[in-house]
Formats: structure tokens, sequence, C-alpha cells
């Protein structure tokens, strides 16, 4: 793809998230086409960038001295796309062809290209070969809301509010613009990916296309965990721009917007039926959640006795006052007034323990012994107590946090001395109970293996705890 006659049109557009991001017309093998990503110093596309052609044809993914090079989708004029490797303009190795049949239904077929060729000269995979029919597995992925306000204050959550739609990715995956696939967008869940333009143009493009919900993905692939800042979008007017309509009314969320790690987008199966919906019991500031992906496996029980079973105060309200839940299938049951709390899973501080340190496998300069907290754990006329080392905790934070990226709770800070102060010792007891109290009010922890070891759960409440309670 040469980018010869982009130079003198490519400006920086407004809502452009990097300086050498653009919106621009490029001259290509297959004739002109409209680009938006980012550019070299020669202003031609180099990095990730979306071409679109006038017979609906269009590439997502990356460029290289103006070429489509590296992992790339491309989408052909008659919906069919293909997802595979780029080396200087052509399809190479193995990829996945998606064919899309009447109906909305589609074919998926394991394809390989020898590099000789591009698409617009006519590439022809060597190897094709039909995928059995796709599944998709149940799980809940961990997010986190985004905020939403005019830049001068106040921000709310108030536009998070529980949906349930199929997942789709958007077209072009960065949202940079009125999206190519707004007809599967419409009614669903749609996923983008950060960076290129300011978020609320990304808002804007999903409600114009009819989502009722957005999934942005994050760009480091380094990021363990959600952290603060809590990402926000600016509400009003929207920067002028030549690729926005003209006259747009200023920019209102009306649909719950989140953000999950870069390392759990495998897990955002697209096509799949989702829910998201949101803990009522957040960390302050901070508003976390998940995006509940429904297994093919799933069924639904009796639902009023289900919603029974699994109603607990960490359940959102929604509108009008009303409480429901998310059922095994994914569908919002409503609780009725006969529904009441189950069995929930509860902790107080116990006693502490004090053991010689040999007796615990451990050993600490200076000192003879290792103090045990203990905890009283309770679900429903089941309880137990455990003993547990600070160290113990240290880990199974490590441990959470690099599965699930959740804020629970924070630690007491380690220390070296006075470790057998009293003092220390229930200051530090009191803010362990605080943080194994919030990990145990969190559905996606409690049915971590992680955490029912850690808690020595019994085989019965970890089962009840699988059922929804």
């Amino acid at each position: 793809m040469a980018a010869s006659g982009a130079e003198a049109r490519a400006q920086p557009i407004p809502g452009g998230a990097t300086e050498n991001y653009r919106r621009c017309e490029i001259e290509t093998r297959q004739g002109p086409a409209k680009f938006w990503g980012e550019v070299d110093g020669k202003e031609q596309p180099h990095g990730f960038g979306t071409a679109l052609w006038e017979d609906g044809t269009n590439y997502h993914g990356g460029y290289e001295d103006g070429e489509m090079h590296g992992v790339g989708q491309y989408v052909f004029g008659n919906g069919d796309s293909c997802s595979i490797g780029f080396e200087r303009g052509r399809p190479c190795g193995k990829g996945l062809l998606v064919e899309k049949l009447a109906g909305g239904d589609s074919v998926e077929y394991d394809v390989e290209y020898d590099g000789r060729l591009t698409f617009a000269d006519g590439a022809r995979s060597v190897i094709k070969t039909r995928r059995k029919k796709k599944t998709y597995k149940e799980c809940m992925v961990p997010v986190c809301a985004f905020l939403a306000g005019p830049e001068e204050g106040p921000c709310t959550y108030d536009h998070c509010v529980s949906v349930r739609g199929k997942l789709v990715w958007a077209r072009p995956p960065r949202g940079d613009c009125s999206l190519f696939n707004a007809n599967e967008v419409r009614g669903n869940i749609v996923i983008m990916l950060r960076g290129g333009v300011q978020f609320s143009r990304k808002v804007w493009a999903a409600q114009e296309a009819g989502a009722v919900g957005l999934v942005c993905i994050g760009a480091n692939i380094k990021e363990e965990k959600y952290s603060r800042p809590i990402p926000r979008v600016s509400t009003g007017p929207l920067p002028p721009s030549e690729d926005l309509p003209p006259n747009l009314p200023p920019l209102s969320v009306k649909m719950p917007v989140v953000y999950a790690l870069h390392r759990l987008r495998v897990m955002l199966q697209e096509g799949g039926d989702a829910t998201i919906h949101f803990d009522s019991k957040s960390p302050p500031g901070c508003q976390s959640g998940a995006v509940f992906i429904q297994g093919e496996a799933a069924k639904l029980r009796n639902a009023e006795g289900e919603a029974e079973a699994q109603w607990s105060e960490a359940d959102l309200s929604f509108d009008k006052g009303e409480r429901t839940m998310v059922g095994s299938d994914g569908t919002l049951i409503p609780l009725t007034d006969k529904a009441s709390p189950p069995r929930t899973l509860q902790c107080k501080m116990a006693g502490t323990q004090r053991k010689a340190m040999r007796e615990c496998h451990v050993a600490l300069l200076g000192h003879k012994h290792v103090t045990l907290y203990g905890f009283r754990l309770t679900f429903g006329d089941t309880e137990w107590s455990i003993f547990k080392r600070f160290s113990e905790f240290d880990a199974l934070d490590k441990r959470l946090n690099a599965l699930y990226g959740l804020p629970p709770a924070g630690l007491p800070p380690k220390k070296w001395f006075g470790l057998e102060e009293e003092s220390l010792v229930r200051n530090r007891h009191q803010m362990l109970t605080a943080y194994l109290a919030d990990c145990i009010k969190r559905p996606v922890l409690t049915l971590a293996h992680d955490l029912q070891e850690f808690c020595k759960m019994p085989a019965a409440v970890a089962l009840a705890l699988r059922k929804g309670g």
C-alpha cells in the first residue's frame, strides 16, 4: 500500500489522542481509501490504523512504511473477513476466515496463505479447513467502570446500569469514526481498543451505532491490575471535525462504559451472549463490575428459586427500585417480595496464636515466634476457623491481583521490627479482617480456587457457592 497523496491532506484531527494520529486519504493498490491511524515522518501509515475503500472493503491492523504489515483483519466488501498476519501488504501464514451466510449466520475456516499476492491481486488460501461450530466458554471478566461528566465536574456513575447483548468488535476497532458495522452493533455490547481518539469520541461512535454498552480494552500489555486514576468520559460538546456530522448535540453518556485490562481481551468472545453488571459494594471512589459471558451448556433452573438462592447485598439496584440478578443463562431475573437473602459468606475477627518459627517452617532474623491471625468464617449454619500468617495474606493478594486485577481493600504495610507489640498485632488483625471480608463478598473471587483454598472452604460450601448460594 503506497501512501502517495496523503501528505498534502493529512492533518491531525480534533479528538486525536496522539500527535501522529491522522485522518486522511491515501492511494493504495486497490484505489483511493480513507485512513484513520498512526503515520510516520513521511505522513504514510505506520503503526496501527484503519483503511476504508468505496466498496465497503476495510482493513484494521498494523502498518509499516505505508503497507499493511503485522497482524490485522481484512474485511471484504461482501462482509467476509480474514484475520491473519501481513508482510508488505500480502497475507501470509495461518489465519481465520469467516464467511457470512444468509440470515446472519457465518462459517469459520482455518486458512493458510503463501504470501505471494495481495487480496487486491486475488490472493487465495493454499489450505482451507472448516472449523467446528463455535462454542462459548462461560466466564466472568472483571471490569472497572468509567466516570462520566463535564470537564469541570462533577463526574458520576449514573450511566452504570446492567445491560445484556452479544459481544461485537467495533470496526474500526478503535472507534475512530462512525462504525462500519453499525448493523451488527445495534442492540449489542461493542468492544473497542483504547487509543487513537479520546474516550468521548469512542462513546459517541458506539451510541450512534445503537450499542447498549461499551467495553474498552486497555492498550498497555504490561498492565497487571486496575488502578487510579479512574478512566473518565468527558461529556458536553465534541470538538468539530470533518469526520463528524455537523451540529452534533452535546455528548451525554446513555449506556454503561467499562474498562478491561489488555490481558483479559481473549476472554471477551465475540458473538457470545453477555451481561454487564456492577458491584454495589465497590471500594470508595471506584465502581467495579464484571462482564458475564454465557456458556453453551448453561441452563436455567427454577428462575425464582435461583433468584432466591443467589440474592445478596452485593446485587445491584436497577431502575424503579427493582432488584434483579444474573441467572445461570445470563438473563436478568426480577426478585419478588418473597425472595429472601440466602446464606452468604461472613468473616469475623477471632483470636491470635503464637507459634515457634520452626513449627511454621519459617525463619525471620531476630525473631523466635510468628503470629497467626485467627478468623471465624460462616456460611449459613456452617462455621469454621482459620489461622494465617501475614506472609500468606501477602502471597494471596499478589495471586488475586495477577489473575483478576481487582482492587480489594489494601493490606497493612509490612513491618520488620516490633512484630510482637500488642498494638501492632491488633491493628494488623483488624486490617486483615477487613481485607478478607472484602474478598469474600466478591462473586468472582469466592469462586476462585486460590481464595477457597486459603479459606480452607468446606467442599459443601464451595459447591453451594457455585450453585449461587
